[in-house]
């Protein structure tokens, strides 16, 4: 028999870890054109927010991989330099078109990270929304606005594990410049997130960690994953349709940008 003895033990611990990890990670849900019907989860204890908003760039660099990171000079307090926002400035200042639109496409864009359900494919179990600021804007007059509530509703919070409600979001069009999101209380009324408290807390116990997502890359970081000269690529990601405020290339600030979309 042979004396193996170059090898560890798999263990219960590690197997543990590993289901936390994946947890953790959590599956994007994709919208598709039509109707998608959320529940989207409330927050974790401590927080306060059902989302995470991160000033977010989506960067896709000539012959490599997209790259996606938390804006530093949105980001954190105090600002800290970001190259990716830097070049943008640059080229919103030549006057010239073309570096007006490549500008655009490099400024950090409004994210908002959440755990939700699909209903229609509950299978898929808790998985991670990523919505624009005009979703964000529809989520927050439902929850302020009465009249948007469904007719069982006792208050606006529709993350509310027992008397919330479901969020259907309709999308229309396929690509950057002609999708858009309509977000509106579900008319069936306030529903359970699961039918018995057993499965809610498992639901909950499976939500990804959301604040992973703000998480701003230090300055090595950054170059690695800027190597190639990624900050001048142009973003891949859809956009949902706004009226854009026409101002002039040299006055237009980091802030125009990001509130616009």
């Amino acid at each position: 028999m042979a004396n193996i003895v170059k090898y560890g033990e798999m263990t219960a611990e590690a197997i543990a870890a590993t289901e936390s990890v994946i947890q953790s990670g959590g599956q994007f849900l994709k919208f598709t054109v039509g109707k998608t019907h959320l529940r989207i989860l409330p927050p974790p204890l401590g927080q306060q927010s059902a989302w995470v908003t991160v000033h977010e760039h989506f960067l896709n660099p000539p012959g490599g991989k997209p790259v996606r990171f938390a804006c530093p000079r949105m980001m954190l307090k105090p600002a800290q330099a970001c190259p990716a926002c830097s070049r943008a400035d640059e080229l919103a200042k030549t006057g010239n078109r073309a570096d007006r639109d490549r500008a655009w496409e490099l400024r950090p864009r409004v994210r908002g990270y959440m755990a939700a359900i699909n209903r229609k494919e509950p299978e898929k179990g808790v998985q991670v929304v990523a919505a624009g600021k005009l979703i964000l804007d529809k989520l927050v007059k439902i929850y302020k606005d009465e009249e948007e509530w469904p007719a069982t509703a006792k208050s606006g919070n529709f993350t509310h594990p027992v008397d919330g409600f479901d969020i259907v979001v309709t999308r229309v069009g396929t690509g950057k410049n002609d999708t858009n999101y309509e977000a509106k209380a579900a008319k069936a009324g306030v529903s359970r997130l699961a039918p018995t408290d057993d499965e809610i807390d498992e639901i909950l116990d499976s939500a990804p960690d959301l604040m992973r997502f703000a998480k701003v890359p230090d300055a090595d970081e950054l170059s690695e994953m800027l190597a190639g000269d990624a900050a001048t690529g142009e973003a891949e990601q859809e956009h949902e349709v706004a009226p854009a405020r026409q101002l002039p290339a040299r006055a237009r600030t980091i802030q125009d940008d990001a509130e616009e979309d």
